[in-house]
């Protein structure tokens, strides 16, 4: 019975000496974290969205069928919906300008 045990604890042993003997498994350096988490937006790119008028920000173009710009809003709406419970400042700035574009290309195109 402490056979068992012993052989058990050098198997143990064996296993760790094998996760520190790994080549290139050197985790002592540390990469760089990105300033902004989740793909939120600059301040320049925040400029530049605030610029663009409802239909180019949810890329809706003359001629589309309404049932498309249903399916293109519904879409957007989801992604922007829950962006704008974010805890990211950015994020959240991001996801209500969309989706008060999101309502003007609604109140103009489909009735």
């Amino acid at each position: 019975m402490f056979n068992l045990f012993k052989r058990r604890k050098k198997k143990r042993k064996d296993a760790e000496k094998e996760k520190l003997e790994k080549p290139g498994d050197d985790r002592t350096e540390l990469e760089p974290v990105e300033e902004k988490p989740n793909g939120a937006p600059t301040e320049e790119e925040l400029a530049t969205i605030k610029r663009k008028s409802s239909e180019e920000l949810c890329g809706i173009e003359p001629g589309m069928d309404p049932e498309e710009i249903r399916k293109i809003l519904a879409k957007l709406f989801r992604r922007h919906n829950r962006a704008a419970s974010s805890l990211n400042e950015e994020l959240r700035v991001e996801a209500e300008i969309m989706l008060d574009a999101i309502v003007d290309v609604r109140s103009r195109y489909l009735k």
